[in-house]
């Protein structure tokens, strides 16, 4: 860090995009002040498509690639995969170098991780199958739903082992008549309709 000391007062300079520090309207003598500080090398690997990766330090939200990080920092993670995609989280591998070299598991979702050496952190996803559940209606009436992947109206993709909830809402004048559903139970709860979890389309 850059700051410039006028008398009494202090100000932090903040880098141009070049990395230089520019000084204006200087009137008077003045101290500048640079801090050095030790760096590491921090790399986040990229996650697959559909599959969301968000490192923290402070408030600064830190790219995938390779950066320099200021030593004694703490960088949070936290990790999340679209419902009905086909991918789900399994666990962070952390890879340290130097004199702490090795790599580590972790497999919560949330993780805070001091960075005390070079570091390279990957979240690694499992695949796993994905299914349709197909939806048709007549009448008037609107059918959402919470979970899995609305990919147009009628057809939701949903990873093996997740439950579906639906929540039908009939239109004015119209009342719900019959549900007829294959290939799965629901189970209800008012116009709430909870499907078992899935296992195939």
């Amino acid at each position: 860090s850059a700051s410039i000391y006028y008398g009494s007062a202090i100000k932090k300079l903040s880098p141009n995009p070049d990395g230089s520090y520019t000084i204006n309207n200087l009137n008077s003598s003045c101290v500048v002040y640079i801090d050095f500080q030790l760096v590491y090398s921090l790399e986040i690997v990229k996650p697959p498509e559909k599959c969301n990766l968000v490192v923290k330090c402070g408030a600064e939200q830190l790219s995938t690639g390779k950066q320099d990080i200021l030593r004694g920092s703490t960088i949070n993670l936290s990790t999340s995969t679209d419902a009905g995609t086909g991918y789900i989280f399994s666990h962070y591998l952390v890879t340290k170098s130097g004199l702490n070299s090795g790599t580590e598991t972790f497999t919560e979702k949330e993780l805070e991780l001091p960075i005390t050496t070079d570091t390279v952190i990957e979240a690694v996803y499992k695949k796993v199958d994905a299914y349709t559940i197909t939806i048709i209606t007549t009448g008037g009436g609107t059918i959402t739903q919470t979970g899995g992947l609305s990919v147009n109206q009628t057809n939701i993709k949903v990873n093996r082992g997740d439950s579906v909830t639906f929540t039908i809402s009939p239109d004015a004048n119209y009342k719900l008549k019959s549900i007829q559903y294959s290939g799965v139970t629901l189970e209800q709860n008012g116009n709430h309709f909870t499907t078992e979890p899935i296992t195939a389309n």
